[in-house]
């Protein structure tokens, strides 16, 4: 439960001018959705989560199921809006820095939403069709196809996985020796930014042996145990 968030923090200041400067870490970049819109109006409503709860038999204390009852603001009239920076923006640049080393950028979609595996599947396919030369569909080598969003994992067991070398790994397996393609999976929210869970790194030219350890021994999820072992980032 939050004292702040879903507009609660403009609702305490109400009569005082606020100037909401949001770097966006959601596809759509609805401010209401951002860091859950503490200067934002919820449209959600109390007895939306009470559902929730009842769906899937969660229990709630009294205590919890009293502080849902009291509805987050609807209206909030004293808040300007700035946004500082986004997937879009992220996707932009890199097309500006891939372009500065002479590849040919193009900018496939900003807003992937869906399974890692799923995303690295499709990543994959396009790699595959592009090193072909066959595809009239994308530009010609050398380029750089740009994808942003928010990928998701399904975790089972133990280990260090994330969204990004999660993609990249399954990529790996849909494109694995196709010569001269260069997969960079990287994450830029939340607290994966400067830590080695940001992403890794994948090459249709190295048969890495974590891909076939990581798909079959049924511990997908510990993708930087495998990385590690083969030094590889």
């Amino acid at each position: 439960m939050s004292d702040v968030k879903g507009g609660r923090f403009a609702g305490k200041c109400p009569k005082t001018p606020i100037l909401a400067i949001a770097l966006s870490d959601v596809i759509g970049d609805r401010f209401d959705t951002i860091a859950s819109g503490p200067v934002h109006p919820d449209m959600t409503r109390s007895e939306m989560a009470i559902q929730v709860l009842n769906k899937y038999n969660i229990f709630a204390s009294e205590a919890v199921r009293e502080a849902i009852q009291d509805e987050t603001p609807k209206e909030i009239e004293n808040v300007v809006d700035y946004l500082a920076g986004s997937v879009k923006d992220l996707c932009g640049q890199a097309a500006v820095s891939a372009q500065a080393l002479g590849y040919k950028p193009f900018i496939m979609t900003t807003s992937l939403d869906c399974q890692a595996k799923e995303a690295g599947a499709f990543i994959g396919s396009i790699a595959r069709d592009i090193a072909s030369g066959t595809s009239e569909h994308y530009p010609q080598k050398p380029c750089a196809i740009i994808f942003g969003g928010e990928p998701v994992v399904h975790v089972t067991g133990k280990g260090a996985w994330w969204q990004k070398s999660g993609s990249g790994l399954v990529c790996r397996s849909v494109y694995k020796g196709v010569e001269g393609v260069s997969i960079f999976s990287v994450g830029s929210d939340g607290t994966d930014g400067p830590t080695d869970a940001a992403g890794g790194i994948v090459m249709g030219r190295h048969t890495i042996s974590w891909l076939k350890r990581a798909l079959t021994q049924r511990r997908p999820c510990k993708t930087m145990t495998h990385i590690e072992l083969t030094g590889k980032w």
